[in-house]
């Protein structure tokens, strides 16, 4: 069983979820609100009544009934969500996405999922909430109790694992350091053993052209170089560090299987322009599995009925790979 959540309420989170479950899958439960799916099914028309595709489920216990019963199509519905306004950032709506994540963590340390698989959250809307997380990651660190958390985006097409996210790229200097770059290349690398028995995994530099041995920039001579150096004389197999410009494409050449980017959209430039409705983000080093979509809450696009539920089938799907 996987645990997906529903997103944020105001987002296109409930319409992916009404497309998945349109879908002939099963093995999930959907952490969300029947008040707010139903609102959004009357408008835009995609099921002819979810209480015919779910079960319904108000409490853990009735949840464990319907597990126990072979139930595999499931909504634990926590309530409606006050305040709703689609399109907009609300404390409340952010309140509820926490409540999804938070309920979720719960059932997969108690054992009724294997993993978890998210829907877009809107990150001001958590913050109005007093959730201050820079988004699910961090977030899902601090529930799991993960020392470190780290973001992998997966694909047929390229793998990549950042070192950092949500940061300033001003702030991408101080914060890649040796130690998390050989974090996230090992977490990398223990993932993908579970799918390939030798991966092969490069690690991208810092600066153009690994800053020209100190020339343009000494971060890399200083970290992606050195990181490099003891994972390789601590008997790993690492490639590089290269430079980014042309690590990406070696890595949709199949010359690599993964690729460790230093910063946000050092990996999610390349990776959205090969695989924008296939990329799946990973979350690394927690305790649980998540797998995500790798889009936001696309406020902009809101009840017109035409967001694609396709990055979410994905996302369910590699869960249930690494699951069974």
């Amino acid at each position: 069983m996987i645990a997906i959540t529903m997103g944020d309420p105001a987002g296109i989170g409930p319409e992916i979820i009404l497309k998945f479950i349109r879908r002939d899958t099963d093995g999930f439960v959907v952490i969300g609100s029947l008040e707010v799916l139903n609102y959004y099914n009357k408008k835009l028309k995609i099921v002819k009544d979810i209480s015919n595709i779910l079960t319904i489920c108000k409490t853990k216990n009735e949840l464990k009934k319907a597990i126990e019963s072979g139930d595999s199509k499931i909504l634990l519905d926590l309530g409606p969500v006050a305040n709703l306004h689609p399109g907009k950032d609300m404390k409340e709506s952010g309140e509820a996405a926490f409540s999804y994540i938070y309920e979720a963590v719960k059932l997969t340390n108690l054992g009724y999922a294997k993993a978890i698989t998210t829907a877009p959250i809107s990150k001001r809307a958590l913050n109005l909430a007093g959730h201050h997380y820079n988004g699910h990651t961090e977030l899902l660190a601090d529930l799991t109790n993960a020392k470190h958390a780290y973001m992998m985006l997966y694909s047929n097409e390229m793998i990549v694992t950042h070192v950092t996210t949500h940061i300033a790229l001003s702030d991408v200097s101080k914060k890649v350091n040796k130690e998390n770059i050989k974090e996230a290349f090992l977490l990398t690398l223990d993932f993908l053993k579970k799918l390939k028995p030798k991966p092969r995994i490069v690690v991208a530099c810092v600066d153009p052209h690994c800053g020209e041995g100190g020339v343009i920039g000494i971060c890399d001579e200083n970290k992606t170089f050195e990181a490099s150096k003891e994972l390789k004389l601590a008997g790993y197999e690492v490639f590089g560090p290269f430079p980014s410009d042309t690590v990406f494409l070696r890595c949709l050449r199949k010359e690599f299987d993964a690729v460790i980017a230093m910063y946000h959209d050092q990996g999610h430039i390349p990776m959205k322009l090969v695989g924008f409705d296939e990329g799946v983000n990973v979350t690394l080093g927690l305790s649980i599995l998540r797998t995500s979509v790798d889009h936001g809450t696309a406020y902009d696009i809101v009840e017109k009925g035409v967001a694609r539920e396709k990055n979410l089938v994905e996302a369910f799907n590699l869960a249930k790979k690494i699951t069974s």
